[in-house]
């Protein structure tokens, strides 16, 4: 496998930034969940939920799967070989990796992070959604987040430290959005914040594309994305009258789930011979092989976009 500076030897030091949309999803799904459970009922999220995420998934794993059968391509991918019949099933479940199953397209680690929080956040649904008991599970989140080492093993399937700062601060945002800013909710998102910074300098230190990727820059990005996302919980954009996101986010997900392996067999299928591969060090996605806690992938995945309408302010309960 070439590493990224034999295809894009100056870009390759931005796009390497490209990492952080996993962690710009999860930050904007919180918010944006949060903001579209509100008012419905368990059923009608669950059906959201189900529509929104599993539909496209669905297509996307049997084209993958398609794909890679019909050109098989055993080198320079990170994951090679054909899907067998039951992995398919498995990862159309999306539990294939809780499973211990091989994941069709190692892309596919995000989306086991993000149905266990619709399922931490459906029981919220059930019990049904107010400021305090929202912002008081993100509360407890946050804190058990920050005490991961000190829990036992097993709750990290449930707490995930490393990536609950991020769906916390969507939450708060959320909360702010709808029943405007209190210190308790400027308390969550800036302690999320802190604790998603030395999470975020640990997942750049963990990149070997093969050249020295700094970790100023995402933690810049990080910290402007929360900004900017406040200032829309405020209100700072409630004039505008802008549509486009909510298509690009639509078309973002499945965009997601075809851009690794399907390309890349594609692309090395379908490519002319040049000079031979050298190995890469790849901190990139995870091999198949899977394991209790998902570990990070050198891929990213585009966040939803943020609602473009105001949601009128509602008297805290």
């Amino acid at each position: 496998m070439r590493l990224p500076e034999y295809h894009l030897p100056t870009a390759s030091h931005v796009l390497i930034y490209g990492f952080l949309g996993v962690e710009m999803f999860f930050l904007l799904s919180g918010f944006v969940i949060g903001m579209s459970a509100f008012d419905r009922t368990p059923r009608q999220f669950a059906a959201a939920r189900v529509a929104r995420l599993y539909l496209a998934f669905w297509a996307c794993v049997l084209l993958t799967a398609t794909v890679v059968t019909l050109l098989p391509v055993r080198t320079g991918v990170p994951v090679s070989g054909a899907p067998t019949v039951r992995e398919i099933l498995a990862n159309l479940s999306m539990l294939a990796e809780p499973m211990g199953i091989p994941l069709v397209d190692t892309v596919y680690w995000t989306l086991w992070v993000e149905l266990r929080f619709y399922l931490l956040f459906a029981v919220l649904v059930v019990w049904g959604l107010t400021y305090r008991r929202v912002a008081g599970f993100a509360t407890v989140w946050l804190v058990a987040a920050s005490a991961g080492p000190l829990l036992p093993e097993w709750t990290a399937v449930v707490v995930m430290p490393g990536f609950a700062p991020y769906f916390v601060i969507g939450q708060a945002l959320c909360l702010i959005r709808r029943y405007g800013p209190t210190p308790w909710l400027g308390a969550l998102v800036i302690g999320g914040w802190l604790l998603a910074l030395p999470r975020m300098a640990a997942r750049v230190a963990d990149l070997h594309p093969g050249f020295v990727v700094p970790r100023a820059p995402a933690l810049i990005i990080l910290t402007v994305v929360v900004v900017v996302l406040t200032a829309i919980a405020l209100g700072a954009t409630d004039g505008w009258d802008v549509r486009w996101p909510a298509t690009a986010g639509a078309l973002t997900y499945p965009f997601y789930l075809l851009h690794q392996r399907m390309k890349t067999e594609i692309r090395k299928f379908t490519a002319s011979p040049g000079p031979p591969d050298t190995p890469a060090r790849s901190g990139g996605p995870p091999p198949p092989a899977t394991a209790a806690r998902p570990r990070p992938a050198g891929s990213s995945r585009p966040g939803w976009a943020a609602p473009a309408t105001a949601t009128a302010r509602r008297s805290r309960r």
